[in-house]
């Protein structure tokens, strides 16, 4: 019979002469380490300019590939959400972030693997391939933005945060997009040529950046109507990233917005009861807005709040 979690500290001992190691001072360890902080503090930055560099550069410099910019993407997800989830001891966005890396590589591995295929194959691989990618990327978003919300970030570190997942979720949707051009013939009308803008072949390499560029102007709700959604599943997914776009700022800011006033609060309160800004800001976040918990933390209750 498998014992109780109450008991079974009590049956695990260490070796005799060997010190039982202590979590919590593991995790002081952990959120002490400057390196660890300094990375955290500046990880949502340095993705938020790095996603605009690879953007802005995309038609110029950078070659506009779903599989190189969707691979790149990924990756960079993945290395700012494992920072976080090494020094908050995050075990399950820690797996995301392992499983993101995998997917990316075998995706890899598979694209060079395909050209040994037969050629009346190569369509449908290559299609396999980049579904298997926007389903990656959509699954590192779906957590960034799941981390987002369950923690109190203020300042610059939200701000950048909040800023990236805006522009995540419109890369993932010129990611689909670029998809369905490529299953479904004349998905989209291109209005300037008159003609329809399809992906085969090489296209779905050289087109790519057309695609995030419709993305970015639906998800504002601009809509200068120089490209035009035809089939129905495009227009589905046309008028849902619209919706996105605007309850994103709705719910987003909102929460960031409270979580920098309840932090403010604290420091007022400190500043009037004399305590220290610390106690006083950690009684008043608990009390209005309790600190989320974090996967394995070894802290029993409270869990940890991120807001450096």
């Amino acid at each position: 019979m498998k014992p109780s979690g109450k008991h079974w500290t009590s049956i695990i001992r260490p070796a005799p002469g060997l010190k039982a190691p202590d979590p919590m001072e593991a995790r002081a360890k952990r959120l002490a380490n400057p390196w660890l902080r300094a990375a955290h503090r500046n990880s949502f930055t340095l993705l938020f300019l790095a996603l605009m560099g690879i953007f802005i550069l995309q038609g110029w410099v950078l070659a506009a590939t779903f599989i190189a910019q969707g691979s790149l993407v990924a990756l960079m997800i993945c290395a700012t959400m494992m920072i976080q989830a090494i020094r908050y001891f995050d075990t399950p966005l820690v797996w995301i972030c392992a499983g993101g890396t995998a997917v990316v590589a075998v995706v890899w591995a598979w694209w060079l693997f395909i050209p040994f295929l037969p050629q009346s194959a190569w369509h449908e691989s290559r299609g396999c391939g980049l579904v298997l990618l926007a389903f990656v990327l959509a699954v590192l978003i779906a957590a960034m933005v799941y981390h987002l919300w369950h923690n109190d970030y203020t300042g610059r570190n939200a701000l950048f945060c909040a800023a990236s997942t805006y522009l995540l979720i419109g890369f993932l949707w010129s990611c689909f997009y670029s998809l369905i051009s490529y299953f479904i013939p004349n998905a989209f009308a291109d209005n300037v040529a008159g003609t329809s803008l399809q992906m085969e072949g090489k296209d779905i390499h050289e087109s790519f950046h057309r695609f995030f560029y419709f993305s970015m102007i639906t998800i504002t709700t601009v809509g200068y109507g120089d490209m035009t959604p035809v089939a129905p599943l495009a227009r589905a997914l046309a008028w849902i990233e619209a919706a996105i776009g605007q309850f994103y700022f709705a719910l987003i800011l909102t929460r960031l917005v409270s979580s920098q006033f309840v932090e403010s609060v604290g420091k007022m309160k400190a500043s009037r009861m004399g305590s220290t800004a610390a106690d006083a800001d950690t009684n008043i976040i608990e009390a209005i807005n309790p600190t989320p918990r974090y996967g394995n933390d070894p802290e029993s209750g409270s869990g940890v709040s991120p807001t450096s």
